[in-house]
Protein backbone atom coordinates (compact mmCIF):
# COMPACT_ATOMS: atom_id res chain seq x y z
CA UNK A 1 0.00 0.00 0.00
CA UNK A 2 1.20 3.58 -0.98
CA UNK A 3 1.13 6.24 1.52
CA UNK A 4 -0.94 8.56 0.79
CA UNK A 5 0.34 12.77 -0.50
CA UNK A 6 -0.43 13.86 2.91
CA UNK A 7 1.06 11.63 5.15
CA UNK A 8 4.61 12.26 2.71
CA UNK A 9 4.26 15.60 3.02
CA UNK A 10 3.60 15.49 7.05
CA UNK A 11 7.40 13.34 6.80
CA UNK A 12 9.25 15.98 4.53
CA UNK A 13 8.00 18.42 7.21
CA UNK A 14 8.91 16.84 9.91
CA UNK A 15 12.20 16.58 8.51
CA UNK A 16 12.84 19.56 7.42
CA UNK A 17 11.89 20.86 11.45
CA UNK A 18 14.50 18.61 12.66
CA UNK A 19 16.66 19.28 10.58
CA UNK A 20 16.76 23.07 10.74
CA UNK A 21 16.52 22.89 14.46
CA UNK A 22 20.09 21.13 14.11
CA UNK A 23 20.86 23.84 11.60
CA UNK A 24 20.37 26.62 13.44
CA UNK A 25 22.10 25.19 17.01
CA UNK A 26 25.18 23.80 15.13
CA UNK A 27 26.03 27.28 14.43
CA UNK A 28 28.51 27.64 17.69
CA UNK A 29 31.03 29.82 17.82
CA UNK A 30 31.17 30.40 21.18
CA UNK A 31 33.64 29.01 24.21
CA UNK A 32 37.14 29.83 24.99
CA UNK A 33 39.59 31.95 22.71
CA UNK A 34 42.68 33.10 22.97
CA UNK A 35 43.32 36.82 23.66
CA UNK A 36 44.64 37.37 19.94
CA UNK A 37 42.06 35.61 18.08
CA UNK A 38 40.60 36.69 14.43
CA UNK A 39 36.97 36.00 13.81
CA UNK A 40 38.29 33.87 10.81
CA UNK A 41 40.20 31.61 12.74
CA UNK A 42 37.57 30.69 15.03
CA UNK A 43 34.75 30.49 12.37
CA UNK A 44 37.41 27.58 10.73
CA UNK A 45 38.43 25.91 14.09
CA UNK A 46 34.60 25.78 15.32
CA UNK A 47 32.37 25.33 12.25
CA UNK A 48 34.22 23.67 9.83
CA UNK A 49 31.49 23.39 7.13
CA UNK A 50 30.11 26.91 6.15
CA UNK A 51 28.48 28.60 3.37
CA UNK A 52 28.81 32.06 4.01
CA UNK A 53 33.19 32.99 4.37
CA UNK A 54 34.26 35.39 7.12
CA UNK A 55 35.14 37.38 4.87
CA UNK A 56 31.48 38.22 3.38
CA UNK A 57 30.86 39.75 6.62
CA UNK A 58 31.75 43.21 8.08
CA UNK A 59 31.91 44.47 11.71
CA UNK A 60 33.64 46.68 14.01
CA UNK A 61 35.53 44.65 15.91
CA UNK A 62 36.24 40.46 16.11
CA UNK A 63 33.50 39.62 18.73
CA UNK A 64 31.15 42.32 16.32
CA UNK A 65 32.18 40.13 13.33
CA UNK A 66 31.42 36.62 14.71
CA UNK A 67 27.84 37.59 15.99
CA UNK A 68 26.90 38.89 12.81
CA UNK A 69 28.60 35.80 10.92
CA UNK A 70 26.63 33.86 13.06
CA UNK A 71 23.17 35.47 12.33
CA UNK A 72 24.03 35.48 8.30
CA UNK A 73 25.18 31.78 8.24
CA UNK A 74 21.68 31.18 10.12
CA UNK A 75 20.30 32.82 7.44
CA UNK A 76 21.86 31.31 4.56
CA UNK A 77 21.51 27.47 5.89
CA UNK A 78 17.62 28.22 6.56
CA UNK A 79 17.60 29.57 2.58
CA UNK A 80 19.08 26.24 1.57
CA UNK A 81 16.76 24.17 3.57
CA UNK A 82 13.69 26.04 2.54
CA UNK A 83 14.30 25.72 -1.09
CA UNK A 84 15.01 22.22 -0.41
CA UNK A 85 11.65 21.36 1.51
CA UNK A 86 10.18 23.53 -1.24
CA UNK A 87 11.93 21.13 -4.34
CA UNK A 88 11.04 18.17 -2.27
CA UNK A 89 7.47 19.24 -2.05
CA UNK A 90 6.85 20.00 -5.48
CA UNK A 91 8.70 16.85 -6.66
CA UNK A 92 6.52 14.60 -4.05
CA UNK A 93 2.93 16.53 -5.70
CA UNK A 94 4.24 15.79 -9.24
CA UNK A 95 5.00 12.31 -8.60
CA UNK A 96 1.91 11.62 -6.78
CA UNK A 97 -0.06 13.36 -9.80
CA UNK A 98 2.08 11.49 -12.26
CA UNK A 99 0.97 8.50 -10.76
CA UNK A 100 -2.87 9.14 -10.53
CA UNK A 101 -2.96 10.23 -14.53
CA UNK A 102 -0.63 6.32 -15.05
CA UNK A 103 -3.09 4.25 -12.73
CA UNK A 104 -6.29 3.29 -14.68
Amino acid sequence: MRASLPFKMFLVTIAAVVTGYYLVVSVSVGGLMPYDYTAADVIRSSCPFHLVPATWVSGSNEADLLVRWSFAETKARLAMLLALWILTMCLSVWLHLRRRRCDP
